[in-house]
């Protein structure tokens, strides 16, 4: 901090301003002695010396200096030559040539220096004026390998800091060792100008130049991702070239390319299976060239997509189509949905028609922050129970979607009440499999429970429900109620369903019809889920299947598992009822199968009312409609809308004004969003209003493209990192090998551990180094080249946070730090490396001599101390004091 107390130039100045504090101080001491002293001339004349001397001790403990500004016109500028193999003599002549017309533009105070480099720098000639110039011989520096750093870290600290710096390297770029990035950042930080000259290598390097190798850091074990290189062309017509992409050193792709004028960018789409760290190298050659341009990056392969479904339904659908897509699904029930730093750990979170009471009152925030500050995706899908759902309505969920919710219209006819009444078997049988009769793994039951538990929750509050389930007895879940009053009990009872015991529903079927006929309502169905025989014989059913029919009660029989017991009855009392028969070997299509059953049961009424009712013009069809496609993008993408099943339940929202709708459907003369998507703070949304459980989507589940346009879907809207994702690198760096761990968490870092497995029951630790933001590093021992497990932790003290397995891959080149090798993987210069490292320091790359010499007529604040001025005056006028004192002792 630093006080002005005079303008102009030269001026007075405080170095140390809160020095002053010490006056208020001294006053408070100079007052008391006022008033005991003050009364004669004598006194007063020395409290006032006293005083001033005080008040000059305090300026010079304060920094009181003279600053002036002076030039900086004076330039100081280093060539560093890069004397590897892969620039060979060219470097040496450039970097000569450059030299001697660098020293004609200067002025006889500048300074001009030489530093030669290859795996290491040397300082060939130390900055002075009038310097003669200097031999750039490759032979006192090593070549095999090409360290950028290493010459401009040598170059930074030779020039004076009252000159203008700047360092110019004559070098191809092609780096194979260290991190010029960061050397370049250092300059920057120093006020270093940074320029770079290309020698010339070859007659293509005119003509073609690689510009830039774009790949992701992360990418996910399976998926496909975009390779780009971009390459510029200065001839005056397009030529044909080659393109070739290499995997850690091994070939993977070539291809025939054309380079036309101008910025060529090619997009090659690649598939990685295995895990770990990957360098990736890219290639291009102009046909009948003298060699190929290349550039290297390196990208982690992670574990597969982690998506959290949210359900009601057990093994839904939807999850079960992308798992088909090497998409790792979990799913778990509304109240369940874990906390936001739990979320963290997941790509993309999914709602499958989850109703807002089902979930608790912190959750739709955690998700909001989820998606906002942490760039999660988020998709909210179902139908008009979720959709049209009054407790989302200007909710954080709501604020998230690209859509606006909007009151649902009811159907119109609106279908009456009805009555429906479930029949489960929990008889010992529905311990086993379907198929596997020897297997107790419950499955006959779990299904069975799920069957039930999605039928009530699709049903109406309206609906009257009753639950029974048998063995050799029944016993009543439920009785016929609205669901208004007793859904949330009867899930729960169901849930805890246990079997055991025979098989016996006839007394079922008797307590079912009994209380639909005292009910009144004029839709009344019964639903019998069984696996097994029944202890009766079939004739002790007669009597009473022939009542239920007089009274209009259909019966729906579903025949679970592969054998053929008992069919001839199921279907007899179908038959008669005017219900339906299913015999039902896959388990997983029972939650739909009981929702389509009974929609179609309740159909009857809506075609009677339906006869007395003109339907209204945005009605629709029968059959549904088919969806259109609209913005498409990549969620869409290989979609032929023709191919898309019907809708035929059509849930209203509105589109939001930056919202894309991906699908719509058309409703008279409006476009109904089926699928709409948008960018929420650094997250991706989507609402895709068809509930991918219910029944009125069978027709979706069964669609070949199901898990396709979902599997596109989510991965539109995942990040591309996860808290918990990381980027390793290996590189050589002096004798030895360096790890270099990016993450990508924002919040505070704990302690990282890499732990890396060499061989059975041989592992060693690493503790990792944090030297930036999100970035670690520690030293490799010495290592064979090849794939090494390795397990991640993140640790507090003594306790492990979270805990990853990956892969660590050393390349050939690198372990046994492969001679010369690395210095012809790349044969042309690598512009876009040496235009980064200039563009950082405002330089740039192969400049005129003039802009190397140029002065950018900057100053720089000199200060001078005046304490030989303050204190033999604060002493003088101490002195006089105390001769004031001895002449007048009263004083």
């Amino acid at each position: 901090m630093r006080l002005e107390v005079l303008a102009g130039d030269p001026h007075l100045v405080l170095q140390f301003p809160r020095t002053l504090q010490l006056l208020v101080l001294s006053a408070l001491l100079l007052v008391p002695l006022l008033r005991a002293r003050g009364r004669g001339a004598g006194g007063l004349v020395g409290l006032l010396l006293r005083a001033g001397a005080l008040v000059l001790v305090v300026l010079s403990l304060a920094g009181l200096a003279v600053e002036r500004t002076e030039s900086t016109d004076r330039l100081c500028v280093v060539v560093a030559a890069d004397l590897s193999e892969s620039v060979g003599a060219d470097g040496a002549r450039t970097a000569a040539s450059l030299v001697r017309a660098i020293r004609s533009e200067l002025l006889p105070e500048d300074r001009l220096g030489a530093v030669a480099f290859g795996r290491e720098a040397r300082v060939i000639q130390w900055p002075a004026p009038a310097a003669i110039a200097p031999v750039f011989d490759a032979a006192t520096v090593d070549g095999s390998g090409t360290r950028l750093a290493a010459g401009i870290e040598a170059a930074l600290p030779l020039c004076p800091e009252d000159t203008e710096r700047k360092v110019v390297l004559v070098t191809d770029g092609n780096e194979t060792l260290g991190d010029s990035r960061r050397a370049a950042n250092l300059a920057r930080e120093l006020g270093v100008q940074l320029f770079a000259v290309v020698p010339a290598v070859g007659g293509d390097e005119a003509k073609i130049s690689f510009e830039k190798l774009v790949v992701p850091p992360v990418v996910r074990e399976g998926s496909v991702f975009p390779v780009r290189v971009i390459v510029r062309s200065s001839l005056a017509s397009p030529s044909a070239g080659e393109l070739d992409l290499r995997i850690d050193g091994v070939a993977r792709v070539h291809e025939s390319v054309r380079f036309d004028p101008g910025l060529n960018v090619f997009e090659v789409p690649l598939e990685l299976a295995e895990r770990g760290s990957v360098r990736l190298g890219a290639a291009v050659s102009a046909t009948g060239g003298s060699g190929g341009m290349g550039r290297d990056a390196s990208l982690t392969v992670s574990g597969p997509i982690r998506a959290l479904i949210v359900t009601e339904v057990e093994d839904p659908p939807l999850a079960r189509a992308l798992r088909l897509k090497n998409v790792d699904v979990e799913t778990v029930l509304p109240k369940e949905l874990p906390p936001l730093e739990q979320l963290l750990q997941y790509h993309c979170v999914i709602l499958d028609d989850v109703p807002r009471r089902a979930l608790d009152g912190d959750a739709l925030a955690a998700l909001e922050s989820y998606v906002r500050d942490f760039g999660g995706g988020f998709v909210f899908a179902g139908g008009p129970r979720s959709f049209g759902d009054k407790g989302y309505r200007q909710s954080a969920v709501e604020r998230a979607l690209p859509v606006s919710l909007v009151p649902q219209k009811p159907k119109s006819p609106e279908r009456a009440a009805m009555g429906v009444f479930l029949l489960v078997d929990r008889s010992n049988s529905m311990l086993y499999n379907s198929r596997r009769r020897d297997t107790r793994d419950g499955e006959k039951m779990r299904y069975a429970k799920q069957a039930a538990r999605a039928l009530i929750s699709q049903l109406r509050d309206q609906d009257y429900v009753g639950v029974v389930a048998f063995d050799s007895d029944p016993y009543v879940l439920g009785g016929l109620r609205p669901l208004s009053e007793d859904r949330e009990e009867l899930l729960d009872r169901i849930e805890r369903l246990l079997p055991g015991g025979g098989t016996d529903f006839k007394e079922a079927l008797e307590i079912a019809g009994s209380q639909l006929t005292a009910s009144g309502l004029k839709v009344r169905h019964v639903i019998l889920l069984t696996d097994g025989d029944t202890n009766r014989g079939a004739g002790d059913h007669f009597p009473l299947i022939e009542a239920l029919a007089k009274l209009g009660i259909s019966v729906t029989t579903i025949r679970i598992g592969d054998d053929d017991v008992n069919l001839e009855l199921l279907k007899q009392i179908s038959q008669q009822t005017g219900g339906r028969f299913y015999h039902v070997e896959d388990l997983s299509q029972l939650p739909q199968l009981l929702i389509r059953d009974t929609q179609q049961a309740g159909g009857e009424e809506r075609e009677k009312t339906a006869e007395a009712a003109a339907p209204p013009p945005s009605a629709v069809p029968e059959g549904g409609v088919r969806p259109r496609i609209g913005s498409g993008g990549p969620i869409a993408r290989g979609f032929d809308g023709a191919e898309f099943p019907p809708v035929e339940d059509i849930v209203e929202t509105r589109p939001k004004p930056d919202a894309d709708v991906v699908l719509w459907l058309p409703r008279g003369e409006d476009r109904v969003p089926l699928l709409a998507s948008w960018q929420y703070g650094l997250g991706r949304v989507a609402a895709f209003s068809l509930d991918p459980a219910s029944g009125a989507s069978a027709q979706w589940v069964g669609w070949a493209g199901f898990a396709k346009l979902w599997s596109q879907l989510v991965r539109w809207a995942i990040r591309e990192e996860t808290p918990w994702d990381t980027r390793q690198t290996v590189r050589a760096e002096g004798d030895g090998l360096v790890l270099e761990v990016q993450t990508f968490d924002d919040s505070d870092q704990s302690d990282l551990v890499a732990e890396v497995f060499t061989g059975p029951g041989q592992s060693f630790e690493l503790a990792l180094t944090p030297v930036a933001p999100r970035l670690f590093r520690a030293a490799l021992p010495p290592l064979p080249s090849g794939r090494y497990p390795m397990n991640l932790s993140q640790r507090s003290g003594e306790k492990v946070v979270a805990r990853k397995n990956d892969v660590l891959a050393i390349e050939e080149t690198v372990a046994g730090d492969g001679g010369n090798a690395a210095e012809f993987a790349r044969r042309r210069p690598d512009r876009e490396l040496l235009r980064e490292l200039t563009d950082e320091t405002g330089g740039t790359v192969d400049p005129a001599v003039a802009q190397v010499a140029a002065r950018r007529g900057r100053t720089r604040p000199v200060q001078e101390r005046i304490d030989w001025l303050l204190i033999p005056c604060a002493i003088a006028l101490v002195i006089g004091d105390v001769a004031i004192r001895r002449r007048n002792p009263a004083a």
